[in-house]
């Protein structure tokens, strides 16, 4: 539509007792239009991925008038009490669904997977939640002796579950780019 969401950034900030972490919703608006955006609203909900119906948070945000041809930036933060954090093991994950509203007419519905994880670098250790995180990695050429370059989608899937089963966390891929199956 010609008033929509143009960009959508979700940053986590962690609590340092475990227990209410911020999701913070970065949204710009943008009018691609030859008329005044007005009367504009921006619904937030924040719910399980795994369970969409399950709504923890919403927030509702009243946008100023947007004019012909420009875009404005908008912020909101939702708390969450107890969330379940991503870890390497539980990539545990969130949905963030937005809907752009004139008036009652719904002009565009933006959703988004993300999760609650802080990751630094410390020196020269890597950490995600504040637990450190060893690499162990290897090279990877999308190389097979019958079909050449040209792997199937199973094969993929085997190969990443070989690298899984072996303990590998970081995987190098070759000098050209490897297949959409495989990422």
């Amino acid at each position: 539509p010609a008033v929509h969401v143009a960009s959508l950034c979700v940053r986590t900030r962690m609590a340092d007792n475990d227990d209410n972490d911020v999701a913070q919703i970065l949204v710009d608006v943008a009018n691609a239009g030859d008329r005044d955006g007005r009367d504009l609203t921006l619904l937030c909900t924040l719910s399980d991925y795994l369970r969409p119906d399950s709504v923890l948070q919403t927030a509702t945000i009243t946008l100023p008038t947007i004019p012909a041809g420009a875009a404005g930036s908008h912020s909101v933060r939702l708390p969450v009490r107890k969330p379940k954090r991503w870890d390497c093991e539980h990539p545990n994950l969130y949905r963030i669904a937005l809907e752009l509203r004139s008036g009652e007419q719904v002009l565009e519905t933006v959703q988004q997977r993300f999760g609650f994880r802080q990751i630094e670098v410390r020196g020269n250790q890597l950490f995600i939640n504040n637990h450190p995180v060893k690499l162990r990695g290897v090279n990877r050429h999308e190389v097979h002796p019958l079909l050449g370059r040209s792997l199937t989608p199973e094969l993929c899937r085997k190969d990443t579950e070989l690298f899984r089963d072996a303990n590998i966390n970081y995987i190098r891929t070759s000098h050209y780019p490897p297949s959409e199956e495989f990422l």
